[in-house]
């Protein structure tokens, strides 16, 4: 009888091939942020190294906290 139950872990992996997208847009959203945040002539609420943290940390809360509340007006 054939089970579900019987499938191994492996097959239930999705393939690199199919996250490979979303780790690249990830990693290029925290590159476009820590760019923007070392141009930045101020930021706000926090110091410059803390955004940083928070943007590499927190992927992508920590880079839409940054663009929201941390770039100076």
């Amino acid at each position: 009888m054939g089970s579900y139950a019987s499938v191994s872990a492996a097959n239930q992996m999705p393939p690199i091939a199919a996250l490979l997208p979303l780790i690249l847009v990830g990693l290029a959203f925290v590159v476009f942020c820590l760019r923007d945040l070392v141009k930045a002539r101020e930021v706000r609420y926090l110091p410059k190294w803390g955004w940083a943290l928070v943007i590499c940390l927190s992927i992508p809360l920590g880079g839409v906290a940054y663009l929201v509340f941390g770039r100076a007006p």
